[in-house]
């Protein structure tokens, strides 16, 4: 055996408790190099989150327009957007949000075209480190109000024997917008469109387009319209010439009564077709009889007096209507009534205190009738009604009086003319002898 193996069997060996003791002070190294290397790695993430000179930048951001005067628009350039870079903290710009940001142009006094520089508000803690694009180029111009007229383009139809008349809801459109777009415009339309076959009138909402001189259409999204469409009354009509007639408005006229001739003797109507075809005539004067006082009666009408019946209108220029009547087998008589008879009928005045007393002792008042039945009227086949109801004042005053047929002589004769008789209101104030 040598000696170097003499050596080793006389060394030694290590007890149980020495070698835990080396181990504890190797893992206790390991610790403190695993904590530095995580202090360096906090220190390093630190000063990077906590550096106040971090960049961001925010992309595609809106630019709002502010403070422009009512008069004014906006007509090109205001769609904006910009890119925002800011500078601060990290953990602050991560916080943040596009939304947060907010681009806008100042165009308070702003009066015409130019470039305008694009302001940037920045959330707290942060600043602005560069805006792109820095301004906008803006064509502004004043904005003002105009009316145009309102016109129909017709549309095609294939009925025979009719027309169609077209009648807007609006005869003008109110617009607004910038003088420079609304300069252009001239006039606004509807264009109806081929109709095909239409039998009746009716209505719809139409769209409508604003039109230049030239009849090109005019867009802007700056025009300000009331409304995209307008109601449209189509009427189909059918034209026909009608004889004038002379109506006595209480009956007591036959046709073998009247003679009468009327110029001009037909008018050019129109109307619904249904209601044009069922028309025989058109009274150019409903005639009272009881204001007809002799066989004779002349008068000039004006065309607005002609009684046209509901959904019928003239079709031609009408001028002054000539009407002459005679009354044929007519003839007239007077009466007279005693004012203190049964058949006068007097209201007083409503006012307390008030009476009254009819001057006269009677009143004369004519009537007509055929050559039949006239010379069998009585003055008692008639009443005499005064109203004083409504006077107020004392004095002497001249009220109407209406003269009432009885039921039972209706037909045969009737009053005609007006009359009056004169009455004295007192209030019992007037001294006695």
């Amino acid at each position: 055996m040598s000696q170097d193996l003499l050596i080793a069997a006389k060394k030694p060996a290590l007890s149980k408790e020495e070698k835990p003791k080396n181990d504890k002070h190797r893992f206790s190294f390991l610790v403190i190099l695993f904590s530095v290397f995580v202090a360096v790695i906090l220190w390093f993430y630190v000063q990077d989150a906590e550096a106040p000179d971090y960049k961001k930048t925010f992309t595609n951001i809106p630019v709002e327009m502010q403070s422009l005067s009512s008069s004014y628009s906006v007509i090109t350039g205001g769609d904006n957007r910009v890119n925002i870079t800011l500078v601060g903290k990290r953990s602050d710009l991560n916080k943040i949000k596009a939304s947060d940001l907010m681009a806008y142009l100042d165009l308070s006094g702003a009066t015409q075209s130019g470039e305008y520089p694009i302001g940037v508000l920045v959330p707290e803690g942060t600043e602005l480190f560069d805006c792109f694009p820095k301004a906008a180029t803006l064509y502004i111009d004043q904005t003002i109000s105009k009316s145009v007229d309102l016109e129909v383009e017709k549309g095609g139809y294939t009925v025979t024997g009719v027309e169609l008349e077209y009648e807007t809801a609006v005869e003008q459109i109110q617009i607004k917008g910038p003088k420079g777009v609304l300069d252009q415009v001239v006039s606004a339309q509807v264009k109806v469109g081929d109709l095909g076959e239409v039998y009746e009138s009716f209505e719809s909402n139409m769209d409508y387009k604003l039109l230049d001189k030239n009849g090109n259409e005019v867009t802007s999204r700056h025009i300000v319209m009331p409304e995209k469409n307008v109601l449209v009354k189509v009427r189909v009509i059918k034209k026909k010439a009608v004889p004038l007639t002379i109506t006595p408005k209480n009956g007591w006229w036959s046709e073998s009564d009247m003679k009468y001739t009327i110029s001009p003797q037909t008018v050019l109507v129109k109307g619904e077709p249904a209601t044009v075809d069922a028309l025989e005539s058109i009274d150019a004067l409903v005639l009272d009889e009881s204001t007809v006082d002799s066989s004779r009666y002349t008068t000039t009408l004006t065309p607005d007096k002609i009684l046209l019946p509901e959904g019928i209108r003239l079709a031609e220029t009408v001028g002054d209507i000539e009407i002459d009547l005679t009354l044929q087998k007519n003839t007239a008589r007077t009466l007279k009534m005693r004012l203190d008879s049964g058949h006068v009928a007097v209201t007083p005045p409503e006012k307390t205190g008030l009476s009254y007393t009819l001057e006269g002792t009677s009143l004369s008042f004519k009537i007509r009738g055929n050559y039949e039945t006239i010379n069998e009227a009585e003055v008692e086949d008639f009443y005499l009604n005064i109203d004083l109801s409504q006077i107020t004042a004392t004095g002497t005053v001249e009220v109407p009086v209406e003269i009432v047929q009885t039921s039972a002589t209706e037909g045969k004769y009737y009053a005609v003319g007006s009359y009056t008789v004169k009455v004295l209101i007192s209030d019992g104030s007037e001294k006695k002898d």
